[in-house]
């Protein structure tokens, strides 16, 4: 927690993050609380580059629930999504409901993931439409 709470309050002193337009965690560790912290910090985000960090439905479910996912998933403008999971297809659906303003999505999944990705996506796209 030291170095969470060091990583959230000193990042915005060492970098401009409301300048920035890209981002790339190439880290398969990295912990969805912090990619929702790092960007509520990042409001001029329009490209995200995720390796992403396995998870389970419920966590999934969980996240999605609190008051942080909700106000980053209507705030911000990613448009740009370059999703990278290698173990299952939950961080990548977490991803894409965080991002609801993404117009072009980049997926680099196991072959076996990708039939219920595609079902995913596709029935993502009906509810935005």
């Amino acid at each position: 927690t030291e170095t969470r709470s060091w990583f959230h309050l000193n990042l915005p002193r060492i970098v401009p993050t409301k300048q920035l337009t890209r981002l790339t965690i190439d880290h398969g560790q990295f912990p969805f609380d912090q990619l929702i912290r790092l960007l509520r910090l990042m409001p001029h985000l329009s490209h995200l580059t995720c390796h992403c960090r396995r998870i389970t439905a419920d966590t999934a479910a969980s996240i999605k629930r609190s008051k942080s996912f909700a106000v980053v998933s209507r705030n911000n403008g990613i448009r740009h999504l370059n999703i990278r999971a290698s173990e299952s297809v939950e961080s990548a659906k977490l991803l894409l409901a965080l991002c609801s303003q993404v117009i072009v999505v980049f997926l680099n999944i196991p072959w076996e993931l990708t039939p219920e990705m595609i079902r995913y996506v596709l029935a993502h796209n009906e509810q935005l439409n």
